[in-house]
């Protein structure tokens, strides 16, 4: 990622592995998978920042509702 001070709206895979911390593979699973929505131009991924956002917060939400569930089935269970 060139480092101008301005964020760019469009990520490649190298951008998109450090903003995750994830490896090449993930990366592609998740493109290929439409987990995360992308576009290539040419072989290229194009990975608009709003969707690495939108992945972020959906990822977060089910994290919550997870936490939430658990919080439930163990008191449903005392």
């Amino acid at each position: 990622m060139r480092r101008t001070g301005v964020e760019p709206m469009v990520l490649e895979i190298d951008d998109l592995c450090d903003v995750l911390c994830i490896g090449k593979n993930t990366a592609y699973e998740l493109l290929n998978s439409g987990e995360i929505d992308g576009f290539k131009v040419g072989s290229c991924w194009k990975i608009p920042r709003k969707a690495v956002e939108q992945y972020i917060e959906r990822k977060c939400d089910e994290g919550k509702k997870k936490k939430e569930m658990c919080t439930y089935i163990k008191n449903e269970n005392r």
